[in-house]
């Protein structure tokens, strides 16, 4: 399992790592994506939800990620959604 898999071939997040070489002058780290990928959840989930956006997520089956695969709190408060990867030809793919 990977929980914080990034497909770094996809074109978002290749478009993300454009925009932040562009702005920062150095490659993206962890904690860059995540907080990236976190405030596009965030805006979406109190657009949709408002402030009590708890019900509101656990009554949702997925919400797709940014950069990342996405979430799922249906029924829970807590990711029910982990990602797994395999190593073929070189790199990281999702298992589908």
């Amino acid at each position: 399992s990977a929980p914080g898999f990034v497909d770094e071939a996809s074109p978002a997040f290749i478009s993300f790592r454009k925009r932040f070489v562009a702005r920062n002058g150095q490659l993206p780290y962890t904690y860059s994506r995540l907080g990236y990928e976190f405030l596009f959840f965030l805006r979406h989930t109190m657009t949709e939800h408002g402030v009590y956006f708890i019900p509101g997520l656990q009554r949702e089956p997925f919400t797709p990620g940014v950069i990342q695969q996405g979430y799922d709190f249906n029924s829970s408060r807590d990711n029910q959604y982990v990602p797994f990867v395999t190593f073929r030809e070189g790199r990281l793919e999702l298992v589908k």
